[in-house]
């Protein structure tokens, strides 16, 4: 299954929001945040104390921005790799084992057709502040914000044109619940190989972009195999 955020009630009304169609309230996207901020104090003190950063570190690190990058995609209706063109011009991709900034101009062919958005993303571990897991959609007529898509089931807040939606302590299952419903429905479906087979390509599409961040920051992804 895809990651587990995807499964939860507060990340599909956020999508059903974005989404073409009757529910879209905020018309035409053009901009997207997703910004990351969980920090790690051992992560910190060990880059405090030495230059050097180990690929455990990095390891570390991608397990929190690779889910910037399948945040991206989901709002974008997962598009394979080759319908994924981007724009750097001035823009950048930075990483280090503490931190992940990226932003740059998208543009997707078929499907979608769909003009120039503007990205941003960033997801921190070196920073003492308070954690958040963020989205922002801006369109032509509005925006919408879903905070703290990760673990909305502690709390979240739904936020845009006529929401007024917030959530503390929420009672009852967290996303992988969800997401563990939501797989025992596959494998309980008549057609569960093809299902599987579109989730196994949906992962392949996510490592794609990853290790194109990767280039365009001038790093090398073999890095990480030693920390396996």
């Amino acid at each position: 299954c895809r990651f587990h955020y995807r499964y939860h009630p507060a990340a599909k009304k956020f999508k059903s929001i974005i989404s073409q169609g009757p529910s879209n309230v905020i018309g035409e996207m053009h901009h997207i945040q997703i910004e990351a901020s969980i920090v790690d104090i051992k992560q910190l003190f060990a880059t405090m104390v030495s230059d050097s950063t180990t690929p455990h570190m990095h390891i570390k690190m991608l397990d929190r921005w690779c889910y910037c990058i399948d945040i991206l995609r989901w709002i974008l209706e997962d598009p394979s790799d080759e319908n994924i063109h981007l724009k750097l011009s001035d823009r950048s991709v930075l990483m280090d084992s503490l931190n992940f900034h990226a932003e740059f101009d998208l543009a997707m062919s078929h499907p979608q057709n769909m003009g120039s958005v503007h990205v941003k993303l960033s997801a921190r571990k070196g920073t003492l502040e308070v954690p958040k897991w963020d989205v922002t959609v801006n369109g032509s007529k509005g925006f919408v914000k879903l905070q703290n898509i990760l673990f909305p089931w502690l709390w979240h807040r739904l936020s845009g044109p006529g929401l007024r939606e917030r959530v503390v302590q929420e009672e009852g299952r967290s996303t992988f619940s969800y997401q563990l419903e939501e797989f025992l429905a596959v494998l309980n479906a008549s057609n569960e190989h093809e299902s599987l087979k579109r989730r196994n390509q949906n992962m392949a599409d996510n490592m794609a972009l990853i290790e194109k961040m990767y280039s365009l920051a001038g790093k090398n992804p073999g890095m990480l195999l030693s920390a396996v």
